[in-house]
C-alpha cells in the first residue's frame, strides 16, 4: 500500500522483483530532501534468502548516486 501511493508521486522510485513475472519483492527511494530514504523493503516469505532484498537496495542506491546522494 506504502509502495503504491510513493509510485505515483514524481520525487520517487519505486522497483519490483519478479519470478516468472509474479512479484516477489519491492523497495523504494524516496528523493524529496537531501536525504533520501529507501523502503520499506518487501520480499516475498517464499523467496526470501535468496538475495532478492540485498538486490532491491543496490538498485536503489545505484538510482539514488545516478541523483547526486
Amino acid at each position: 500500500m506504502v509502495l503504491g501511493m510513493l509510485v505515483r508521486r514524481e520525487d520517487c522510485y519505486v522497483v519490483a522483483a519478479l519470478n516468472d513475472g509474479q512479484p516477489v519483492g519491492s523497495t523504494g527511494l524516496q528523493m524529496c530532501d537531501e536525504v533520501e530514504g529507501i523502503g520499506p523493503v518487501t520480499v516475498d516469505v517464499p523467496a526470501q534468502g535468496r538475495g532478492i532484498g540485498r538486490e532491491l537496495v543496490l538498485d536503489a542506491v545505484a538510482q539514488a548516486r545516478q541523483n547526486g546522494m
